[in-house]
Parts: C-alpha cells; structure tokens; sequence
C-alpha cells in the first residue's frame, strides 16, 4: 500500500485510539513527513519495499543533517547537528509505523529488526527557590494592571503550585477554580484525579476574573488577549512563546539553563526532597505511574539521604558518649 496513505490512517490512530496531545501527533507527523520525503527520493512508494538497509540510510542522514536557522536550537555561526536524543526519536517513530502496518495485515518489514539505541541520560534541569520567585514574579516587572501580566503571573503560579503539566494548565477552567476546593485534572494516559486549590491560587484568580470583568464564568482560565483571536483558549505553541519572550531578559545570567513550563515541575520536586519528603510522597504528587520516572529527582535524593545518615551516625556517637 502506498505510504502516504497509511501515514494518514496512522496519524488518525494515534488520534482516535491513542489519544496523543496534538503536539505529540504533530512531532510525529514531522518526523514521518520526513521519512516520506527520504522513501520518494529513493524511488520507494509502497510500505513492502522498505527494508532495513533504507530505514539505517534514513538514520544516517537524520544523524548527519545541521539545525537549520528556523530551528530553536539554532546558534548564529555554530554548525551543530541534531543530538543523539533526537535520532532516537526518529528511529522509535518508524518502528512504531511500522507495528502499526504489520497488526493491521499490512505487508512491510519485520519492526524488531530495527535495532533502537539507548537515550542519553539528560541531566535534570531545575530551579533553586530565589529562581523560582523571580519566575512567578517576571510578569510583574512589566505592568501590573495588564491583563497579560496577570494572566501569565496566574499561570506560572499554578504551574508550580499544582505541580501541572503545560496542557494541564491550558486545560483550566476559570470557573472550576473560584467556586471549588477540589478540581479534577485528566492527567496523562487519560487518568482522572482531584487537585486542591490553595488559597494564593484562588486570590490571583479572582484578581484576574476582576480584570476580565463579567467575560469570565463559563470560560477557559487562560484566554488570549489579542484582538484577533480574543477570549479564545491559549494553546501550547503560545505557552512556549510565553516562556522564551517573557523570561529571555532575566534569565540570560543562567546561560546553561534553557527555561521551559515543565522546569517548574521538575523545580517543586527537587525541592520536595530537599525537605526530606518521601519519593513515594513525591511520586503521589507528580501521578508518576511508576517509581522509576521519580527516581530521575535522585540527583538530590542522594543529598537527603546522606543528611539522614549524618544525623543518625552523630545521633549514634551522641548516646554511646
């Protein structure tokens, strides 16, 4: 069968049946346009003529392609090449494709030949607490009485404070946190549950349901303000533009770190086990399904736990004196 045509049945499955975040589907689709494009410059049309040796040349060719100048990991003068990560990711989408063609009867090769490397460890970025203040308070240093600043101020907070994801945070209602203690939040994998709302979160709500006077009830928390697209629900891509505009004047004194919405996440954690919190404690708080993905914070559990044996060795010493 011709490749374009299952690509669209394969987007339409991680849709419907998988029910991927637009943003997930839409790296998908990029990465297997792509992959389409390289199958038609090598005369290849038909899903059954692709075979191991034209998914490693695709491999190839990905590991060796530089950051175009529309990319955001472009440097001005720097000829660098996309990261292993990210090479990884391409091979997993193929295989991937190519899983879905082979349970749906669809003659092609055999997806465990594709041999997929190992990620790169990434190094868990996060924030201090004097970093994390300044990030909730950036909007501020703006205009206080917009009602950009007081949207964006809102957003951070609840980002930190609710331990949520971006389209989590997108995803609120304005009316969910003024009138109830408890809201529930469709987590990852479509898994339900219930977050409290603390009270800071409830007074700069209402200081921004105020500003947006009686626009607000049955509306969307975070809503554009620009007059094309007025009263509309934020999305991811504007989200991302947020947090590179907003945050590019003060952050340039870390110029190691790369901020983005989800470090607050990673920031609440590691500061949750700098007070000697449980990791099951932080994995509950995070919905991790499993252990291992908290265990990736352990790059400050380590620093709790030698805490704990210092205080129970001088403890020891202290009663045998």
């Amino acid at each position: 069968m011709l490749i374009p045509y299952i690509l669209e049945k394969y987007l339409e499955y991680l849709k419907n049946v998988k029910m991927l975040e637009n943003w997930t589907i839409n790296v998908y689709k990029r990465y297997l346009k792509q992959f389409e494009v390289f199958c038609n410059q090598m005369w290849i049309t038909h899903v059954k003529d692709i075979n191991i040796f034209v998914i490693t040349d695709f491999i190839k060719v990905i590991s060796q392609r530089k950051i175009d100048h529309s990319s955001r990991y472009y440097v001005e003068g720097v000829d660098k090449c996309i990261d292993h990560n990210t090479v990884v990711y391409y091979n997993r989408c193929v295989r991937k494709f190519l899983k879905f063609c082979k349970a749906n009867n669809i003659e092609c090769i055999n997806a465990g030949l594709i041999e997929i490397p190992k990620l790169k460890e990434k190094e868990m970025q996060y924030l201090p607490h004097k970093d994390v203040k300044r990030v909730l308070n950036a909007p501020f240093e703006y205009d206080r009485k917009n009602l950009q600043t007081l949207r964006n101020h809102l957003m951070f907070s609840v980002g930190y404070f609710l331990w949520l994801r971006a389209t989590e945070t997108l995803a609120l209602n304005m009316k969910d946190v003024l009138e109830y203690e408890f809201v529930t939040i469709i987590w990852k994998w479509n898994v339900r549950a219930k977050v409290r709302i603390p009270e800071n979160i409830k007074i700069l709500a209402e200081d921004y349901a105020i500003a947006r006077e009686h626009k607000w009830k049955f509306q969307p928390l975070f809503v554009s303000h620009n007059h094309f697209k007025e009263w509309e629900r934020l999305g991811y891509d504007w989200l991302r533009a947020v947090t590179r505009v907003y945050y590019k004047k003060w952050f340039r004194v870390l110029e190691d770190v790369r901020f983005h919405f989800h470090m607050l996440r990673h920031s609440l954690a590691t500061h949750l086990l700098e007070q000697d919190e449980d990791i099951r404690t932080v994995q509950h708080v995070l919905r991790h399904r499993d252990i291992k993905s908290t265990q990736r914070y352990t790059h400050i559990w380590y620093k709790t736990l030698t805490r704990a044996q210092n205080k129970l060795v001088s403890t020891y010493y202290e009663k045998t004196r």
